[in-house]
């Protein structure tokens, strides 16, 4: 890796605390300085602060949307913005896409799960250098082994959490406490498992985080159908993380399901 590559820095915006494990260290290996926050706010005190190479914005937050914050650093006097990669696990319709591209100057949207290398290789061309010279060594392949076995760690702790949330709706079908936690900790599986390797662990997490939304859009209770459900959803989520494979549909380098649709023709 060059000498240039090294002075090049990151900020990281999510607030899954396993995507910036494997970030930093994908980030590292190319030489970037890595600098992750978990929320909007942090981000815009960090952006007043210092300038960065690029930074990354996940699309929902614990105090604002991504597109907030975009809308925000924006409206910054004199506030000049790196580059934006925009990664997230969903995207709405087309008039927000529009908006990112058009209105908020956002280079590229990224979908949730991506492999960590993928996402430095992106924003490398986001950014217009190199990093084809980042190789993994034995020692940083142990490395990330390491991480990878603390989000496995996670992962039966939020499992834990998912056993405890689905007893209490199946007592309280109306709690749409636990039912917005449960959405939280699936929503993270969703963005986060496919880059340690359980592509389809992610795509299971995104269809019930779906489900889960309509129920929360519909202000209704769960019904036992639903709840039946959901149960055989964290049936079949466990048993891919035990025995994970890829995804039928699992290309690095396709682009959100929805390009294919046609719906970027526009831009």
């Amino acid at each position: 890796m060059n000498d240039f590559t090294k002075k090049l820095s990151v900020l990281v915006v999510d607030d899954d605390n396993a995507i910036h494990s494997a970030l930093r260290f994908s980030f590292n290996e190319a030489g970037w300085d890595y600098v992750g926050v978990l929320a909007g706010t942090e981000a815009l005190s960090l952006l007043r602060e210092r300038a960065f190479s690029a930074v990354i914005i996940d699309g929902i937050l614990p105090d604002m949307t991504g597109v907030e914050l975009c809308r925000a650093a924006r409206a910054v006097p004199g506030l000049v913005m790196p580059p934006i990669a925009f990664l997230s696990a969903f995207f709405k319709d087309t008039s927000t896409l529009r908006e990112l591209f058009v209105d908020m100057g956002v280079g590229i949207v990224l979908h949730k799960p991506r492999q960590p290398r993928e996402i430095v290789r992106r924003v490398c061309e986001l950014v217009k250098t190199d990093c084809s010279s980042s190789v993994l060594t034995p020692e940083s392949m142990a490395e990330f082994a390491e991480i990878r076995a603390l989000y496995i760690e996670s992962f039966f702790e939020n499992a834990r959490a998912i056993e405890s949330l689905l007893e209490g709706l199946e007592s309280n079908p109306g709690d749409s406490i636990s039912l917005l936690s449960l959405r939280n900790i699936v929503h993270k599986i969703n963005g986060s498992a496919g880059s340690y390797g359980f592509a389809r662990v992610s795509l299971g997490a995104a269809r019930w985080e779906r489900e889960i939304l309509d129920i929360l859009d519909s202000g209704l209770a769960v019904s036992a159908d639903a709840l039946r459900g959901f149960c055989q959803r964290f049936e079949n989520i466990k048993v891919d993380f035990q025995s994970p494979r890829h995804s039928d549909n699992d290309d690095p380098d396709e682009e959100p399901r929805l390009m294919s649709q046609g719906l970027f023709a526009s831009f």
